[in-house]
């Protein structure tokens, strides 16, 4: 490798340092929202279920951002999201989880959480690879990124009697310029540093995370793919 790609390697890296430092969630406190054993469903919701599903998929088919997304569609999005959670129950309980995730891969279809909506670089997406029972990559794939193609973190999780999967960060790698499955060493600072979904609804082609931040609540829906 050239002194000048080199230069330019160890600029994208630190930059990614930036990115995964932003991007990557910590663990956000349980607020009492309705999770897969605590909800109290009042209803099947189907609408807003067929709804979802359909609308999940194309957004992830188009490669549609959360930031080309209409507010007011949005808001009808989250209120989708707010119906399931409140109304359908999940047809796999919490026990039954890590064996349902295992082999199984997901993308953040839509977020009504604004770091995510808002600030992500266009073209980014997120995604959760569950390699077995109790390891997963947590990727950030970047497809109009100059350089930087995917940041992978594989974590270690587990999964509660109220089917919030919770997931601790272990080694993190990148790929970047063709060269595929770098280990950065500089990301050792978020090693240990650990985060959740408080999954609302799971029935293993939707999940739907109902959380809080600092500005309040918000949803994440995962599709199956």
């Amino acid at each position: 490798m050239s002194l000048a790609n080199s230069i330019i390697l160890r600029v994208i890296l630190w930059t990614s340092i930036i990115i995964v430092s932003a991007f990557i969630p910590e663990r956000t406190a349980y607020r009492g929202y309705p999770t897969l054993l605590n909800a109290s469903p009042q209803g099947n919701a189907d609408f807003e279920y067929q709804e979802m599903k359909i609308l999940s998929q194309a957004l992830i088919d188009q490669g549609v951002s959360n930031s080309q997304i209409p507010a007011d569609k949005r808001v009808e999005i989250e209120g989708y999201c707010r119906r399931i959670s409140n109304q359908r129950a999940g047809s796999i309980s919490p026990e039954n989880i890590p064996s349902e995730l295992a082999g199984t891969s997901w993308q953040l279809a839509f977020s009504s959480q604004s770091l995510v909506s808002d600030s992500l670089p266009p073209g980014t997406n997120i995604k959760l690879v569950f390699k077995t029972e109790n390891r997963l990559d947590y990727i950030l794939e970047f497809t109009k990124t100059f350089g930087l193609k995917q940041l992978a973190a594989d974590s270690c999780y587990t999964v509660d009697t109220n089917g919030v999967i919770e997931y601790t960060y272990e080694n993190i790698s990148c790929d970047v310029f063709g060269l595929t499955n770098i280990n950065v060493g500089a990301f050792g600072l978020l090693k240990g540093r650990a985060s959740s979904i408080q999954a609302s609804f799971f029935d293993g082609v939707l999940l739907i995370q109902r959380s809080n931040d600092m500005a309040g609540e918000f949803f994440n829906v995962y599709a199956r793919i």
